[in-house]
């Protein structure tokens, strides 16, 4: 069992553009400017025992910006009688679009519950804007499944960002049922919902 693991890497491109499409970088992207090295990247991984794992990593500008992106994750797998896992996840971003000059970071957790040899589930996950100090969204979803049948239930809430239209929020709320060997079965109009903060 490996309990740490540590990895760095960095790329030379031959071709400078493509520092700007190199999915590998988180920060890749976001350069204005093709550059023949890419960030330093570190990423490491800790797994103390089954069950429970981190992952971290960070990308550090080699042009002089410094430290662009960290991202952490902790997950485990927990319980016996009635069994979950759960995530917990963290963000920081130095990058930023044109727009914006201010640090980035997030919070994000998610928790799965399981019951009665898995039958019945429940979830709840939430994503959390540290730099705004506001809920950016939530989820709650539940789920009965029997042999023949069963039936699941989620509500969503989203809070979108203000420069991509005059809605600032979206509510929504389903139900589908499961019928063993047809599949699954939801409102055929879509979710129920209501907008909020719908502009002129």
């Amino acid at each position: 069992m490996q309990y740490l693991t540590v990895g760095i890497h960095q790329t030379y491109y031959t071709n400078p553009l493509s520092s700007r499409t190199d999915s590998n970088y988180v920060s890749g992207s976001y350069h204005r400017k093709a550059a023949d090295l890419s960030d330093v990247a570190l990423n490491v991984r800790v797994t103390p025992r089954n069950g429970i794992d981190a992952n971290t990593k960070f990308e550090y500008d080699v042009q002089g910006k410094g430290l662009q992106v960290m991202t952490t994750t902790l997950s485990g797998l927990w319980g016996n009688a009635a069994s979950g896992t759960s995530t917990a996840s963290f963000s920081f971003s130095r990058i930023q679009p044109e727009s914006s000059t201010k640090p980035t970071g997030s919070f994000g957790g998610s928790t799965l519950l399981s019951f009665l040899q898995g039958r019945v589930k429940g979830g709840y996950s939430l994503t959390w804007d540290l730099a705004q100090s506001a809920l950016l969204n939530q989820s709650v979803s539940l789920s009965y499944l029997a042999q023949c049948c069963g039936i699941q239930a989620e509500f969503q809430k989203y809070k979108y960002p203000q420069n991509i239209g005059p809605i600032s929020s979206d509510r929504r709320f389903n139900v589908s049922f499961v019928l063993a060997g047809l599949g699954t079965f939801s409102n055929f109009f879509g979710a129920f919902g209501g907008l909020m903060g719908v502009g002129p």
